[in-house]
């Protein structure tokens, strides 16, 4: 009777065993279900929709405008139409090189320069927008002689650089967009109440405004950003090992979390089974 009794014990045992292992077997499943990242499949190829060019007619009153503004013989020598576009909902679109020569000085070979702009029309090839010149520029004024201009206006040692005016003039006077200049500035710092930038016009050399230094104030600023920089690029680089404990990602500790709870359960059912051992013995 004890035998029967004994062995009735064991195949308690035996089954609980094998509910453990098939109850621990699903928790893992359902843990790495639970944190597989998830991916998205998108079938078919993806491309860019075809850009659909502007209307003959739509063209034909961009270049009238530009005409209108430049004349014809300043547009045939200078302007030409790179490509042109119809927007989703914004109209039509086209892209033209401003094509000229500069130099460098008053009796030096000049060299070609290309400038892009866009022109803006709405759906009925009214002009909405315009980035080209505003007249025709034959850019008389060398850079060397514009050097020359903000130096006798109090400028030491200028850089000079051409600009048009597409995104408009940090001036202390008003400059319409599209007047193409001269900009003079300079490298170093500029006493307050001195002039930092210089725009003189590339025909007449005429000053046509300037943006007055509000001081060093800025200089010092980045100086010492800088400084700052260079120290924190010169501190250790060695690994924290404390970062490392502490800078765990949120699956991370989600998943330690779920392991120190799986380690709860195996205790719990071995404590358990061990039990069931001791009552057989």
């Amino acid at each position: 009777m004890k035998k029967r009794k004994n062995c009735l014990k064991c195949g308690i045992v035996l089954i609980t065993l094998i509910l453990v292992v098939i109850i621990v077997s699903g928790f893992v499943v359902a843990q790495e279900k639970k944190y597989t990242p998830k991916t998205m499949e998108v079938g078919g190829e993806v491309t860019n929709p075809p850009q659909q060019s502007a209307p003959q007619w739509a063209i034909d009153k961009a270049n009238d405008y530009i005409i209108s503004v430049l004349g014809e013989d300043y547009f045939e020598e200078h302007i030409k139409l790179v490509t042109n576009t119809t927007g989703n909902s914004r109209g039509y679109f086209f892209y033209y090189n401003y094509i000229h020569d500069v130099k460098d000085e008053p009796t030096g070979t000049p060299h070609q320069v290309v400038h892009l702009f866009h022109v803006q029309a709405n759906w009925s090839g009214t002009i909405v927008r315009y980035g080209g010149p505003r007249e025709p520029y034959q850019f008389l004024i060398s850079s060397s002689e514009a050097r020359d201009i903000a130096i006798q206006n109090g400028m030491k040692e200028p850089v000079i650089e051409l600009d048009y005016g597409t995104q408009g003039y940090d001036s202390n006077t008003p400059i319409p967009g599209g007047t193409c200049v001269w900009v003079a500035w300079t490298y170093g710092g500029v006493p307050k109440g001195d002039p930092d930038l210089l725009f003189i016009h590339v025909d007449t050399g005429e000053l046509l405004g300037k943006r007055i230094s509000e001081g060093y104030s800025g200089a010092i600023m980045t100086s010492t950003i800088d400084l700052n920089e260079e120290k924190r690029d010169g501190e250790s680089t060695q690994p924290n090992n404390t970062d490392k404990k502490v800078n765990l990602t949120d699956r991370e500790e989600k998943v330690a979390s779920s392991a120190k709870e799986e380690t709860g359960i195996f205790k719990k059912i071995i404590n358990w089974v061990k039990a069931l051992f001791v009552e057989i013995k």
